[in-house]
């Protein structure tokens, strides 16, 4: 009892020196000596208060009061999360709350903004002029705001559903601010606007809490190899659709995602924080970051990180905790919540505490020691509060490098030989408009030509050939000054440099490759007649007149598959064509959909239904009044063929990847609205597949043949003679394989015939005297972690409709295919394919000249193979056709 009061009386001295330094004008940075004092270490043995010591407005309940449980005794819902924040912000002049979105479950998206009442009620000002210093050139304006505008810290918890305790801890932290009355807290809210998303994820963190809650007994078991720790599939990390969120930043797929960048653009804070959990063996991670770190990064930023990491540093060290720096994670991919950040004027930082899934209210480690919730609490809050503390020490300076970065940007952009980006629609309409609304809602300026004009030394992105090409009405330039500079460079170039055979993700992109866009770059520096671009609002053009003999649509991307898919699920019988032809003026390209009116007049209100569809996917509609064209086929061909409608099953569950199955479903479902069954793939084997005629076995993180037996197999070819299709995609397409269903083989790596058995016997010396770390080197080289190659279509075949003949593909995994005459190869890696991204001479050496798609007949059914995702994220957008033509064409031929 005497300790602890003698540690009061010490903090109380600590507050007084504290005050009258403050009075006195002293240097701020006796705050972090003050705040190692306040989060007093004796936490971790009396079960105090996060904030030990700390003071508090009585009127204001903490969530211990308002719960009726200490955090960490227990998982908050989601639900309860948000009717504690907005008891918050009803009970605390220093907090607003507004909701600015939604999940796909329907729970809301919150975002708190926490600052003195000052500061709240000038809140519009104080955004404009921090907007203010991203866009003006230095000014006497600005000068001013370096000195008075507080700075704004964006603080992000609970991307990954199971990296519970940040939610938790973002209830804490929120709680600090509203209702702290010590002098840390005050000096916060008086030098920063604070802005707090506690939960970015709900639905997969409900996902994970309702499970745990559910398996939990009346006392939490540390085992770790209890159930309570063994999550089941599909885990709470991903949203609804198992799709990553901590990778979507630059690529916009899901709505969580828009909705975060619309309110984040509106401050571009100066510090972002994006809070996880890693593996519960370890202890916490905090900036700098792991190589390789993208260059476009200038020395500001390097330093601010560094700066960050070791303030945390002091603070983690008066309390004993264990932490490490510049290990594991990195600064590269532009689809995280660090990069993308820093990529915006913000010092973006990730902070890893231990625990994720296997952490439940408790584990016990391997060394004995046990990991509590709670600890994983106090050990986020304490890092949140550090975070604030040290960037309120040195808030004016954080506003001058925040203005500096994006002057710099603009500068080296003038300084580049190039000006900017010619960007050219491709087959696809569909998919250039989308990928330049993608760009834009990232706050990058877009310019739309008005006229045509020849432009000349214009060098291919991918290629880095020069050549005079014409920019048509429709093309696109991305002007190189502009302040989002570096974000388009990062977001287009397919090089990023490389210094490091470490990756944490995928080694290369190019948005212009992932959507099939022709992209240069360009010199030129007049461009007479351009426009700021805006999205048109797609409404197809189809009038309210009725064809007498056909309706006819283009085959482009999402939206006529979409199209395609009501209007047969509407009994709506529909006809592809295999051969060109010219009706009306119009050229129609092998792909193309035919509506014949006659063979459809059971159908009623055929007319109505068609064009009503039509709108609704803002699909062009083209009318025929006769079978006779100008041209080519015409439409009774034998080459005109009948479409069946695809009745779909689809695996889930163990041993299927959650991510492969939820981009198919996110496809299926949320971009197409075709009707299909999930099964659980154990029961497969049970099913009767008669009533389906297309079976899709997505990539799996095990082997197909762990649950799919003999006697399954013997199932699926008889059902496969019957004229239906099987899909496998990576690990599903090695099944098949290995069930010989497919008499395909997967490409291996082949023994020199040239060696001889002494030089044999050399290699293999070699590698049994390697020391542990050129293993683990030989192991990442030799990882394709996920890069760019040249991929050749045959698009006469039906899966290869509507493609361009030569497309990027991102591949991740060395799986591919052997060239056979046994099968039909659709997609194919031409030698010397790889194009951009890490990867060892021998692996592009395996690569070079192997299939990627094929396709073979078993008895009247087919078996479509590919050897790895065409729809990666959702955001490799320029192979999507591949897989909707194997899901719609695939008995067409």
């Amino acid at each position: 009892m005497s300790e602890r009061l003698a540690c009061a009386a010490q903090r109380k001295r600590c507050q007084e020196i504290h005050d009258n330094g403050m009075r006195n004008g002293r240097n701020i940075s006796v705050w972090l000596f003050l705040l190692f004092l306040i989060l007093w270490p004796g936490w971790a043995f009396t079960q105090e208060p996060f904030f030990s010591g700390g003071t508090y407005d009585p009127s204001i309940q903490s969530p211990a009061q308002f719960f009726g449980y200490k955090l960490g005794q227990r998982f908050t819902p989601h639900h309860r999360m948000v009717d504690y924040l907005r008891y918050l912000a009803g009970a605390s002049g220093r907090v607003q709350i507004q909701p600015y979105g939604e999940t796909f479950e329907g729970r809301p998206l919150l975002l708190l903004t926490i600052s003195s009442p000052e500061h709240l009620r000038q809140l519009d000002r104080i955004r404009e002029n921090v907007l203010r210093l991203r866009r003006v050139p230095g000014s006497v304006e600005n000068e001013a705001l370096f000195k008075t505008a507080p700075a704004v810290v964006w603080l992000s918890y609970g991307v990954h559903g199971n990296e519970s305790s940040s939610a938790e801890a973002a209830m804490q932290v929120a709680y600090q601010l509203a209702a702290g009355t010590d002098s840390l807290t005050r000096v916060i809210l008086t030098r920063l606007v604070v802005l707090i998303d506690p939960l970015l994820n709900p639905d997969g963190r409900d996902r994970y809490v309702n499970w745990y809650n559910g398996t939990v007994g009346q006392r939490a078991n540390p085992d770790p190899n209890s159930i309570e720790h063994d999550e089941p599939w599909p885990g709470g990390r991903t949203n609804h659709y198992y799709f990553d969120l901590n990778r979507d930043w630059a690529w916009l797929t899901q709505k969580e995602t828009r909705a975060r960048m619309a309110i984040y653009r509106q401050w571009y804070p100066q510090v972002h924080v994006d809070f996880h959990e890693m593996g519960h063996e370890s202890t916490y991670f905090f900036f700098p970051p792991h190589g390789p770190i993208l260059q476009e990064f200038p020395e500001e930023t390097r330093r601010w990180m560094h700066y960050f990491g070791e303030k945390l540093a002091a603070v983690f060290d008066r309390f004993g905790w264990l932490y490490y720096t510049a290990e594991d994670f990195d600064l590269f991919y532009p689809g995280y919540g660090d990069s993308w950040p820093s990529l915006n004027g913000a010092i973006g930082m990730t902070y890893e505490q231990a625990g994720g899934g296997r952490g439940g209210l408790v584990v016990r480690r391997k060394d004995g020691t046990e990991l509590t919730l709670r600890d994983r609490i106090h050990h986020h809050f304490t890092a949140s509060m550090a975070t604030l503390a040290a960037t309120a020490e040195r808030r004016e300076q954080r506003l001058r490098d925040f203005h500096k970065f994006w002057v710099s940007a603009v500068t080296e952009a003038q300084r580049a030989d190039f000006t900017g980006y010619l960007l050219m629609p491709g087959v696809s309409k569909e998919r250039f408009t989308e990928l330049l609304k993608r760009l834009q809602d990232q706050g990058i300026h877009l310019q739309a030509i008005t006229g045509r004009m020849l432009v000349k030394d214009a060098q291919d992105l991918i290629t880095r050939k020069r050549q005079s090409v014409t920019a048509r009405e429709g093309s696109v330039f991305v002007p190189l000054t502009q302040p989002a500079s570096r974000l388009v460079r990062v977001l287009f170039e397919p090089r990023p440099a490389i210094t490091d055979t470490f990756f944490y993700d995928i080694t290369s992109w190019s948005m212009p490759a992932a959507f099939g866009v022709k992209a240069y770059r360009v010199k030129r520096k007049k461009w007479p007649g351009l426009v700021d671009w805006q999205p048109q609002q797609k409404a197809s053009q189809t009038g309210e007149s009725r064809a007498r003999y056909a309706y006819l649509f283009h085959w482009d991307d999402i939206a006529t598959a979409g199209l395609l898919s009501d209007l047969m699920e509407n009994g709506i019988r529909c006809y592809v064509t295999r051969k060109p032809f010219v009706l009306n003026s119009e050229s129609f390209k092998p792909g193309d959909i035919i509506v014949p009116v006659s063979v459809n007049a059971d159908v009623a209100d055929v007319h109505g239904k068609v064009l009503q569809l039509a709108r609704k996917w803002g699909v062009d509609l083209f009318r025929s009044a006769t079978a006779l064209t100008e041209t080519g086929i015409d439409l009774g061909s034998r080459n005109i063929n009948w479409i069946r409608p695809p009745k779909i099953v689809v695996a889930a569950d163990v041993p299927t990847s959650s991510t492969s199955y939820g981009t198919l479903w996110f496809l299926l479902d949320q971009r197409i609205e075709a009707p299909f069954s999930a099964v659980r793939t154990a029961r497969l084997k049970r099913l009767s597949l008669a009533k389906y005629n297309t079976l899709i076995l997505p990539d799996a993180w095990g082997s197909y043949a762990s649950v799919l037996d003999s006697n399954f197999q013997k199932k699926l070819r008889g059902w496969l003679r019957e004229g239906n299709t099987v899909i496998g995609i990576g690990a599903g397409a090695r099944f098949l394989i290995d069930a010989n269903i497919s008499v395909n083989r997967v490409k291996t790596e082949k023994p020199s015939k040239k060696d001889s058995l002494k030089q044999k016997r050399e290699e293999r010396l070699k590698k049994a005297i390697r020391s542990w770390k050129q293993k683990q080197q030989e192991r990442m080289r030799d990882r394709i972690s996920g890069s760019i190659f040249r991929m050749v279509i045959d698009t006469t075949h039906p899966l290869g409709f509507g493609q361009e003949p030569m497309v990027y593909l991102l591949k991740r995994g060395k799986q591919t295919f052997e060239l056979s005459e046994k099968v039909h190869v659709v997609a194919r890696l031409p030698e010397n394919a790889h194009v951009a991204g890490f990867i060892s001479d021998k692996n592009a050496k395996l690569l070079s000249n192997s299939a990627v798609v094929t396709v073979e007949k078993v008895g009247a059914g087919r078996v479509i193979l590919f050897a790895n995702e065409m729809i990666f994220r959702h955001f490799w957008r320029t192979t999507t056709g591949l897989l909707l033509n194997a899901i719609f064409f695939g008995s067409v031929f």
